[in-house]
């Protein structure tokens, strides 16, 4: 589905995109588009939600480099390779309202709570207070239960981070699934 989005992005300079579809789907078009010579702007309910050339500077949202923070979830497991040291895997949920639902195997993880009613404007405030929970060198496991274009928008913003894992919640089977992630082909770039 990406790819047949690009395809027909590839030849114009300006489109106007309105993404009827799974999350992760626009969190996956935020994240290739984001560098595109095509100008994309991205409509919900008729409303412009936002661009694919807006830039937040989300570099002061990093935590510190010194241990994680106390809101930062962690599960060490050892890595599949058997004796090899415990990978820390880090979970975080962008989802609006505070009564969100976390599956089981997410318990713990870090909820970054957004506005219940999100507007265009609360885009870039959002986006601030996800990247604040997404540390810069660790891997972190991204659960999206968002609309959109704020998750167009987070796609888009995360990119540059160093590893992000997407990952979308399925309604019926209440769980989060990974879809893609930004540091692996064809996703990279």
């Amino acid at each position: 589905m990406v790819r047949q989005v690009t395809d027909r992005l590839c030849s114009v300079g300006k489109a106007e995109l309105t993404i009827a579809g799974p999350v992760i789907l626009a969190a996956a078009l935020g994240h290739v588009l984001r560098n595109r010579p095509c100008s994309v702007l991205v409509f919900h309910r008729q409303e412009r939600w936002w661009w694919n050339k807006s830039r937040i500077t989300l570099a002061a949202c990093s935590p510190a480099t010194a241990g994680p923070p106390p809101w930062v979830a962690t599960d060490e497991r050892p890595r599949s390779g058997g004796g090899s040291p415990a990978a820390c895997v880090r979970r975080v949920v962008a989802q609006c309202g505070p009564d969100g639902f976390i599956p089981d195997g997410w318990k713990g993880a870090v909820a970054a709570e957004l506005p219940l009613n999100l507007t265009p404007r609360d885009v870039p405030t959002c986006l601030v207070s996800v990247a604040a929970r997404v540390p810069t060198g660790e891997h972190v496991f991204l659960g999206l239960n968002v609309p959109g274009p704020l998750a167009f928008a987070l796609g888009g913003a995360l990119a540059m981070r160093r590893r992000v894992t997407f990952c979308h919640f399925w309604r019926e089977r209440s769980e989060y699934e990974p879809f893609f992630a930004n540091f692996e082909p064809p996703w990279v770039g």
